[in-house]
């Protein structure tokens, strides 16, 4: 694996979304499939994210879910991830941010994000 992706990452890349930054573009072009992982917690997020018509999808959220399955590698939380999420020097609460970088730290990758909170607080190695 080389990086892990957060929530907006995933949803631009299968939506081919111009919104990715160069270095992401960069990265992920040269990814083969299943070298860039998500937290679990990503499939969660993108399921309240439709759910509450936050984002559109062209199919049922299990088949987008299932699509997004087949292109990443999905990590399950665990007590090491779990213990760090709430003891990261994040400037906010929000508890899937916090699953995903620490999913990140824990899988010494870089994290693609356009966040600037998580950029700003300088707590993991930002790709975008």
């Amino acid at each position: 694996m080389i990086a892990v992706l957060d929530t907006h990452a995933v949803i631009w890349v299968v939506e081919k979304d111009a919104r990715l930054g160069l270095g992401a573009r960069n990265l992920i072009e040269h990814a083969q499939t299943k070298e860039l992982a998500i937290s679990d917690m990503t499939l969660l997020e993108i399921a309240i994210l439709a759910d509450k018509k936050r984002i559109v999808l062209q199919t049922s959220a299990t088949e987008y879910l299932r699509q997004i399955e087949r292109l990443f590698e999905v990590v399950p939380v665990n007590s090491r991830i779990s213990g760090n999420a709430f003891e990261l020097d994040l400037p906010h609460a929000d508890p899937f941010d916090r699953v995903i970088v620490a999913t990140a730290a824990y899988l010494k990758l870089p994290l693609v994000t356009r966040d600037g909170n998580i950029t700003l607080s300088k707590v993991h190695e930002v790709v975008w």
